[in-house]
Protein backbone atom coordinates (compact mmCIF):
# COMPACT_ATOMS: atom_id res chain seq x y z
CA UNK A 1 0.00 0.00 0.00
CA UNK A 2 1.39 3.35 -1.06
CA UNK A 3 0.35 6.45 0.66
CA UNK A 4 0.71 10.00 0.10
CA UNK A 5 -0.38 13.58 0.55
CA UNK A 6 -1.56 14.74 -3.15
CA UNK A 7 -1.41 18.92 -2.61
CA UNK A 8 -5.03 19.12 -1.92
CA UNK A 9 -5.08 18.97 1.26
CA UNK A 10 -5.91 15.29 1.95
CA UNK A 11 -4.33 11.94 1.72
CA UNK A 12 -5.09 9.42 -0.88
CA UNK A 13 -3.66 6.18 -0.44
CA UNK A 14 -3.88 3.36 -3.51
CA UNK A 15 -4.42 -0.62 -2.42
CA UNK A 16 -4.07 -4.07 -4.27
CA UNK A 17 -5.91 -4.46 -7.04
CA UNK A 18 -6.55 -0.57 -7.53
CA UNK A 19 -9.01 0.05 -4.78
CA UNK A 20 -8.56 3.66 -3.99
CA UNK A 21 -9.65 5.15 -0.78
CA UNK A 22 -9.89 8.89 -0.11
CA UNK A 23 -9.11 10.52 3.36
CA UNK A 24 -10.21 14.17 3.64
CA UNK A 25 -9.98 16.61 6.51
CA UNK A 26 -13.02 17.64 8.28
CA UNK A 27 -14.71 20.50 5.92
CA UNK A 28 -13.28 19.63 2.85
CA UNK A 29 -14.15 17.76 -0.22
CA UNK A 30 -12.30 15.99 -2.64
CA UNK A 31 -11.33 18.19 -5.86
CA UNK A 32 -9.01 17.31 -9.52
CA UNK A 33 -11.69 15.00 -10.79
CA UNK A 34 -12.40 13.72 -7.70
CA UNK A 35 -15.78 15.89 -6.50
CA UNK A 36 -18.21 13.02 -7.19
CA UNK A 37 -16.33 10.18 -4.88
CA UNK A 38 -17.27 9.81 -1.36
CA UNK A 39 -14.95 10.50 1.70
CA UNK A 40 -14.29 10.62 5.34
CA UNK A 41 -13.28 13.56 7.17
CA UNK A 42 -11.43 13.20 10.13
CA UNK A 43 -11.81 15.93 12.89
CA UNK A 44 -10.80 17.58 16.21
CA UNK A 45 -12.49 20.34 17.33
CA UNK A 46 -11.47 22.53 20.56
CA UNK A 47 -13.41 24.95 22.92
CA UNK A 48 -11.60 27.08 26.33
CA UNK A 49 -14.72 26.41 27.77
CA UNK A 50 -15.26 28.78 31.71
CA UNK A 51 -17.41 26.96 34.11
CA UNK A 52 -21.15 28.15 34.94
CA UNK A 53 -21.87 28.59 38.31
CA UNK A 54 -24.66 26.53 37.56
CA UNK A 55 -25.74 22.62 37.59
CA UNK A 56 -24.19 22.27 34.24
CA UNK A 57 -21.96 23.47 31.39
CA UNK A 58 -22.87 23.15 27.45
CA UNK A 59 -20.58 24.44 25.30
CA UNK A 60 -21.41 26.47 22.28
CA UNK A 61 -18.86 24.15 19.71
CA UNK A 62 -21.32 20.83 19.56
CA UNK A 63 -20.58 17.34 18.07
CA UNK A 64 -21.67 17.08 14.23
CA UNK A 65 -24.89 15.12 13.20
CA UNK A 66 -24.03 12.08 11.56
CA UNK A 67 -20.68 11.60 13.70
CA UNK A 68 -19.09 8.46 15.10
CA UNK A 69 -17.44 10.34 18.29
CA UNK A 70 -14.14 8.45 19.43
CA UNK A 71 -14.20 10.79 22.25
CA UNK A 72 -14.40 14.42 23.97
CA UNK A 73 -11.31 14.73 26.01
CA UNK A 74 -10.79 17.30 28.98
CA UNK A 75 -8.08 19.72 30.55
CA UNK A 76 -8.60 21.65 33.56
CA UNK A 77 -7.01 24.90 32.68
CA UNK A 78 -8.19 26.71 36.20
CA UNK A 79 -9.82 25.19 38.83
CA UNK A 80 -12.97 25.00 39.11
CA UNK A 81 -13.98 26.45 42.65
CA UNK A 82 -16.50 24.36 45.25
CA UNK A 83 -16.97 21.37 42.97
CA UNK A 84 -14.42 18.59 43.02
CA UNK A 85 -15.25 16.82 40.45
CA UNK A 86 -17.09 16.44 36.92
CA UNK A 87 -18.57 14.42 34.08
CA UNK A 88 -18.29 15.04 30.72
CA UNK A 89 -20.76 13.84 28.45
CA UNK A 90 -24.42 15.07 26.50
CA UNK A 91 -27.73 16.27 27.78
CA UNK A 92 -29.21 12.98 27.52
CA UNK A 93 -26.11 10.90 29.84
CA UNK A 94 -24.11 13.31 31.54
CA UNK A 95 -21.31 10.92 32.16
CA UNK A 96 -21.05 9.34 28.05
CA UNK A 97 -17.70 10.20 27.26
CA UNK A 98 -14.99 10.55 30.72
CA UNK A 99 -13.57 7.92 31.70
CA UNK A 100 -13.53 8.86 35.28
CA UNK A 101 -14.98 11.67 38.12
CA UNK A 102 -12.15 14.10 36.11
CA UNK A 103 -10.89 16.12 39.27
CA UNK A 104 -11.24 20.15 39.23
CA UNK A 105 -7.47 20.95 39.98
CA UNK A 106 -5.65 22.75 37.22
CA UNK A 107 -3.77 20.02 35.05
CA UNK A 108 -5.77 17.51 35.41
CA UNK A 109 -7.25 16.01 32.13
CA UNK A 110 -9.31 13.04 30.67
CA UNK A 111 -9.10 11.01 27.64
CA UNK A 112 -12.77 11.05 27.21
CA UNK A 113 -12.93 7.50 25.90
CA UNK A 114 -15.47 5.70 27.87
CA UNK A 115 -18.38 5.80 25.27
CA UNK A 116 -15.94 3.93 22.68
CA UNK A 117 -17.55 5.03 19.22
CA UNK A 118 -20.40 6.81 19.86
CA UNK A 119 -22.63 7.78 16.72
CA UNK A 120 -24.58 10.83 17.30
CA UNK A 121 -27.19 10.36 14.42
CA UNK A 122 -30.28 12.82 15.22
CA UNK A 123 -28.93 16.20 15.01
CA UNK A 124 -25.58 18.79 16.29
CA UNK A 125 -25.39 18.44 20.32
CA UNK A 126 -23.54 20.43 22.62
CA UNK A 127 -20.76 18.69 24.51
CA UNK A 128 -22.48 18.98 28.76
CA UNK A 129 -19.77 19.01 31.50
CA UNK A 130 -21.50 18.10 34.79
CA UNK A 131 -20.05 19.04 38.20
CA UNK A 132 -20.62 17.14 41.54
CA UNK A 133 -21.29 20.18 43.53
CA UNK A 134 -22.14 23.63 41.72
CA UNK A 135 -19.42 25.82 41.58
CA UNK A 136 -19.74 29.23 43.65
CA UNK A 137 -18.10 31.41 40.70
CA UNK A 138 -18.10 31.01 37.26
CA UNK A 139 -13.69 31.16 37.30
CA UNK A 140 -12.91 27.43 36.39
CA UNK A 141 -12.09 27.19 32.53
CA UNK A 142 -12.14 23.65 31.26
CA UNK A 143 -10.68 22.74 27.60
CA UNK A 144 -12.60 20.38 25.51
CA UNK A 145 -11.58 18.82 22.48
CA UNK A 146 -14.05 16.61 20.69
CA UNK A 147 -12.65 13.58 18.29
CA UNK A 148 -14.65 12.36 15.23
CA UNK A 149 -15.44 11.38 11.92
CA UNK A 150 -17.82 12.00 9.59
CA UNK A 151 -18.58 10.28 5.85
CA UNK A 152 -20.30 11.94 3.12
CA UNK A 153 -21.53 9.76 0.33
CA UNK A 154 -20.88 9.53 -3.47
CA UNK A 155 -22.66 12.04 -5.55
CA UNK A 156 -23.09 9.73 -8.18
Amino acid sequence: MAIFVDGFDHWTSFVQGGRKWDVCQTNTTPTGGRNNSGYIGMGSVAVEKNFAAAAFTDTVMQLPANAVVFGVSVRVTTAIPTATTFTVGVSVAAARFSTVAVSTVAATTDSGTKAGAYYNNAAAVAIRITPNLTPATATGVVRVTAHFYTITPPTS
